[in-house]
């Protein structure tokens, strides 16, 4: 069976349906929204606003996500002639989402407030609006019960049929600038299918689709905005979501002042000068995240209990990235949380979990009712009082007790050393791109021990294959694997970039 047929049967997917899928090479065959009631509601009320000079806020949020939601809805009102101020909160002055303080300290003058990745039913600040004869027009793409009232339209997966698979706030706001323009610009293109990624959007259907063509275009304009933030001269998914977005996301969790408003102007002027000052910002920034990410998971060296329940003097805005960390170095639910720096008494905190323990499922069992809680099975955050914090914990390690983390069954491809070449890269970079909903494939690689190579210090698997390739491992180094004999070695490829130069790489994430 070559390589190829493998991936096929591995993805139950036939040769002539995805040469189909790769022929897709226009933004074009991208979804149109421009029909749906609610946008059309959309258009004609920033028509309105157009006619009459009013003047518009775009409210946005301050993930990576929400600015570039808050970017291209900016740049697409430009065009349609309507010169848009904008607002990214801060993490740590003003919450999450828009609320009546919000609308009555930066929106209290204008007509028209445009909400992007802020929710779906911000009551407060929709009734603090109303009674300023203030409209909201609100796209987003979080879950919501009843629709709210009174908005002028609300833009979202549901109301325009894309909800199967869901799509980001960024993504949605491409798409709403393609119905208001009549124009599929590619840079917001790019920033939207950034988004997607992001906020761990399923790349199935049409969401693979824009990752893919954004990828594509990416790679031939190099649009500077987005390649300052990298070294490297190939840019994939695994560059945007491990070096890109992270200093993007940075800028919200660490800064806690309102200069993350600056990255709207980064985002949406080509401004050389402006764009090379503000990404070595962002350089610096993520720096720090990753400092104070560390030295706090340093401080949990061990874990005793069935969960990993921890309160953090960590700034609130790393609670996620240090629960991630948590939960991958102790294999356990993880809740992380620090006390709330806009209310005392109050504690704000990050949930990560994996298949077993659902943390929707866990907020039915508390004892008590937080003031806040939401997110999906694995990913959660919470607001509770401070004295409630012992009945959280109880609460939590007894869930986990009874719901432990299930190990992942992977279904690896076995392959030979021969398969291991850029030619079957480029092959498997053909099913890509691979994230949420969408994985990329686990490798099986039986090899004699003996001839398996360690670095000089014997702390590394490296063992060249010529043709630039290699097999490497940072988990496995001389003395964890058999010396004589067989192995059989899980292994996953990655293309590294040194200088211009690129190595395939098959790097073991597991050993049998």
């Amino acid at each position: 069976m070559t390589f190829l047929e493998k991936l096929l049967n591995y993805y139950s997917i036939s040769e002539e349906e995805h040469a189909r899928e790769a022929s897709f090479s226009s933004l074009s065959f991208l979804p149109d929204i421009s029909g749906c009631d609610e946008v059309q509601k959309a258009i004609a009320r920033l028509r309105l606003a157009k006619d009459k000079k009013e003047r518009v806020l775009i409210y946005g949020d301050y993930d990576c996500d929400g600015i570039m939601a808050t970017s291209i809805t900016k740049m697409a009102l430009s065009r349609f002639g309507i010169a848009a101020d904008t607002y990214i909160p801060s993490r740590y002055l003003d919450g999450y989402g828009i609320n009546a303080k919000a609308v009555e300290r930066v929106a209290s003058d204008c007509d028209l407030i445009f909400t992007v990745d802020n929710g779906v039913a911000p009551l407060d600040a929709i009734q603090a609006a109303a009674e300023k004869h203030i409209d909201i027009i609100v796209l987003d793409h979080h879950s919501y019960e009843t629709a709210p009232e009174p908005v002028v339209a609300l833009v979202h997966p549901r109301t325009v049929g894309l909800d199967d698979p869901s799509v980001s706030a960024g993504f949605l706001s491409y798409l709403f600038s393609h119905a208001l323009l009549g124009d599929r610009d590619p840079y917001f293109a790019v920033l939207g299918a950034m988004s997607l990624i992001s906020d761990a959007m399923e790349l199935e259907s049409y969401n693979r689709l824009a990752v893919r063509l954004a990828l594509r275009l990416l790679n031939r304009i190099r649009y500077s905005a987005i390649s300052l933030l990298t070294e490297a001269t190939f840019i994939d998914e695994k560059v945007l979501g491990m070096e890109i977005i992270p200093k993007i996301n940075a800028v919200g969790r660490v800064e806690t002042t309102s200069k993350i408003n600056v990255l709207i102007k980064y985002f949406c002027e080509d401004d050389p000068v402006f764009r090379a000052e503000i990404s070595e910002y962002l350089f610096a920034v993520n720096s720090e995240r990753k400092t104070l990410t560390r030295e706090a998971a340093e401080r949990f060296p061990t874990c005793e209990e069935a969960a990993a329940v921890v309160v953090s003097d960590l700034p609130e805005g790393l609670n996620g990235l240090l629960a991630s960390r948590l939960l991958d170095q102790f294999d356990r639910p993880v809740a992380v949380l620090s006390p709330d720096s806009k209310s005392e008494g109050v504690l704000v905190g990050s949930l990560r979990s994996r298949e077993g323990f659902s943390i929707t499922d866990f907020f039915a069992t508390l004892p008590f009712t937080p003031l806040a809680g939401g997110g999906h099975a694995y990913a959660g955050g919470v607001s509770i009082r401070a004295e409630d914090f012992d009945a959280f914990k109880s609460a939590f390690i007894a869930f986990a007790e009874n719901h432990p983390l299930q190990k992942e069954t992977v279904e690896a491809i076995p392959i030979a050393l021969s398969d291991i070449t850029m030619e079957n890269y480029k092959i498997l970079r053909s099913f890509g791109p691979f994230g949420q909903g969408h994985r990329a494939p686990i490798f099986a690689l039986t090899v004699n021990a003996s001839a398996l190579r360690y670095s000089y210090d014997g702390k590394r698997l490296q063992t060249p294959l010529g043709q630039n390739a290699r097999l490497f491992s940072f988990r496995f180094g001389r003395g964890s694997l058999p010396e004589m004999g067989t192995v059989t070695l899980l292994v996953e490829f990655n293309l590294h970039e040194w200088r211009e130069k690129f190595t395939l790489s098959a790097d073991v994430v597991d050993a049998k």
